[in-house]
């Protein structure tokens, strides 16, 4: 995977959550090596590698956008994946990521069978990080190391996170082996732990509050919440808006918030790991807002906040109208549409009926969408293509 791991005094670990996801699949192997990109550290991430469970070949550090970092680190991956091969029988290539071809080169070479997992649009997610030569550049490079992922998953096994990558990765070949996943990490457990109404605290009936989750970066769209949230406090409405995540655009919704006035409504927590504390923020909101432009696959925070019975108002981009069927589990707006925004959170907190049956029916849906039923699909796919359908074309044959 492309996914940044750190290296300190206690080992390996990484600050993003899907790693959990992997261990669950990690435990249906008996043994398991990550190919990762890996710095060195002061200190841990918060998801640690267990290394009785899952070994590290590393990876050089690595900006796939800069043609003198992927060359650089070229040897370097050679020899882990070398080094790595020893040990496995699959590979598991996340992407789309510049080492796919190398990586895909080296399986064909070496007779290791392997499959493609994608997701994230990697076009629309690299179109919202800046503008000049240098992200005209990023944009350029995104999109030919997408074409090769899609000319890839035409003949060979590709997982897709939600129905718009698997409209764009099968494409007009009906017969390409694509195939739909959720990445949940909500256990079947704490879905049923977390029915309607169980768990919160007494409302205010004078205040509602609002509850956004997610990395501080353009593509997530914060800037159209806070002037949603602002429209709201002005209109006369009492608002609170609680944000949860951590990111480089972070002093920008700072300095938003004091422009807006809106310092009395909204506060920016921090990163918070997926937990008791987490949950309690889901579990206490009126309504889960997700304003994301573009990059989504199937978002986790969604199903979180599915999971424990909140309401949800989400932007219909990429894997979200997967999740969301508007106005049955969830409500869906225009992305970059703060009044449509403003408008249908409003629903929500007017409307008790409309409130509930969202709650009732996205619980439903995430119980049947649990880390556990999404890993035994997963592994059901993986046999049924074993293993020649695992081994298919390299580069652009």
């Amino acid at each position: 995977m492309g996914q940044a791991f750190f290296r300190s005094t206690g080992g390996f670990s990484t600050d993003r959550v899907f790693f959990r996801f992997l261990e669950e699949i990690a435990t249906q192997f008996p043994s398991t090596t990550l190919l990762v990109p890996v710095r060195d550290a002061t200190g841990p991430g918060p998801y640690r590698v267990d290394p009785q469970q899952i070994a590290v070949s590393p990876l050089p550090p690595l900006n796939q956008y800069s043609p003198l970092s992927v060359i650089a680190c070229l040897p370097g991956t050679i020899r882990a994946f070398f080094a790595m091969r020893r040990h496995v029988d699959l590979l598991w290539i996340g992407g789309p990521h510049i080492l796919g071809p190398l990586l895909v080169l080296l399986c064909r070479l070496t007779r290791l069978p392997y499959f493609l997992v994608i997701r994230q649009n990697l076009v629309e997610q690299v179109r919202h990080r800046g503008s000049g030569p240098k992200a005209r550049l990023s944009l350029l490079v995104a999109r030919l190391i997408e074409g090769y992922f899609r000319h890839l998953a035409k003949r060979h096994l590709t997982l897709v996170v939600g129905q718009a990558l698997l409209v764009a990765y099968k494409g007009r070949h009906p017969d390409a082996p694509v195939v739909p996943i959720v990445v949940s990490m909500v256990r079947q457990k704490l879905v049923a732990s977390m029915g309607e109404g169980e768990g919160r605290e007494t409302r205010e009936a004078n205040c509602r509050r609002l509850l956004a989750v997610g990395r501080l970066s353009g593509e997530k769209g914060f800037d159209v919440l806070l002037d949603a949230v602002s429209s709201m406090v002005s209109g006369g409405r009492k608002i609170t808006l609680d944000i949860v995540g951590e990111g480089p655009e972070r002093a920008a919704l700072e300095r938003r918030i004091t422009g807006l006035g809106l310092q009395a409504s909204v506060t920016l927590h921090g990163y918070i790991p997926f937990g008791p504390t987490l949950l309690a923020y889901y579990r206490n909101a009126d309504v889960f807002v997700l304003p994301s432009r573009s990059g989504e696959g199937v978002p986790q925070v969604l199903l979180e906040a599915m999971a424990s019975s909140t309401p949800v108002v989400a932007s219909a981009v990429e894997g979200v109208p997967y999740l969301i069927d508007d106005g049955m589990n969830g409500l869906l707006v225009p992305p970059d549409a703060p009044d449509m925004l403003a408008s249908r959170v409003c629903e929500v907190l007017d409307d008790e009926a409309l409130s509930t049956a969202l709650a009732r029916e996205g619980h439903a849906f995430v119980a049947a969408h649990t880390l556990e039923l999404e890993r035994a699909h997963i592994i059901g796919t993986l046999v049924r293509y074993w293993p020649q359908g695992l081994r298919g074309p390299a580069l652009f044959d």
